[in-house]
């Protein structure tokens, strides 16, 4: 759920709490508001939520309970790195929500993998699931994944020097487009690199990249730091030994 960067919090939590069975709700101060602790005891929950210092009667909160709240508020902290999230780059709310299940998603394998790139990669190719739970719906994966350039969209000059000699632009010359966190490939046989339609990948200045291929059930990390002349190169010679070796 997404609200006004001007509105208080307090306003959208008798929406979240709806049709939501737990035992214990937890909370900062910033929600000890009548209504709401209301509502919590109407769903036959707990609310630990501490007092504001005008209230006369002072309730009490387990320490322990309330001690978890500190999980949310540093996974908040974390996903606040991705620039995109923090300054609210984009400005449709659909973007802005698909950089947040995308950041939260990373967060999520990073935690439980030692190697969380390639994890998060596999659970894009895996349509949102990941060991067994969905971190992202299917439709969401499939929505991202799409092009979502109008058509007839222009690119400056500086903008394509950028990619040169690369093949990577989100251009139709490319045979590419763009999705909502990735370059996807549109169209077989305009690109001078080996792939297939379907697939999305991004890169990196230094020479990071990885792909996802759907279609050959692909998943590609590459870790290395070199200057751009040289970096678009090895990439290129990564991708085509690559699909050379794929025999079906």
């Amino acid at each position: 759920m997404l609200t006004p960067g001007q509105a208080h919090d307090l306003r959208a939590a008798p929406f979240l709490l709806q049709g939501l069975k737990c035992r214990d709700v937890v909370a900062d101060r910033g929600y000890d508001a009548d209504a709401l602790l209301h509502m919590i005891r109407a769903h036959g929950a707990r609310a630990h939520i501490p007092s504001t210092s005008q209230r006369v009667v002072q309730r009490s909160v387990s320490r322990r309970i309330y001690r978890k709240r500190n999980l949310v508020e540093r996974f908040f902290c974390k996903l606040k790195h991705f620039r995109r999230i923090a300054t609210r780059f984009d400005k449709l709310a659909r973007n802005f929500l698909a950089a947040v299940a995308l950041g939260s998603t990373r967060l999520w394998a990073r935690a439980y993998e030692s190697t969380p790139y390639a994890e998060f990669a596999q659970m894009l190719l895996n349509r949102g699931e990941w060991n067994g739970k969905h971190l992202l719906a299917a439709k969401t994966v499939t929505f991202m994944t799409s092009d979502h350039l109008p058509p007839g969209i222009a690119f400056s000059q500086v903008t394509l020097l950028g990619f040169h000699p690369q093949a990577t632009a989100p251009t139709p010359e490319d045979g590419q487009s763009f999705g909502l966190g990735f370059a996807v490939r549109t169209h077989a046989g305009r690109n001078p690199l080996p792939g297939s339609v379907g697939e999305f990948y991004w890169t990196g200045l230094y020479g990071t990249a990885f792909w996802v291929d759907p279609e050959e059930k692909l998943i590609v990390v590459l870790m290395m730091q070199l200057p751009p002349p040289q970096a678009p190169h090895y990439r290129s010679l990564l991708r085509n030994l690559i699909y050379q070796a794929l025999i079906e």
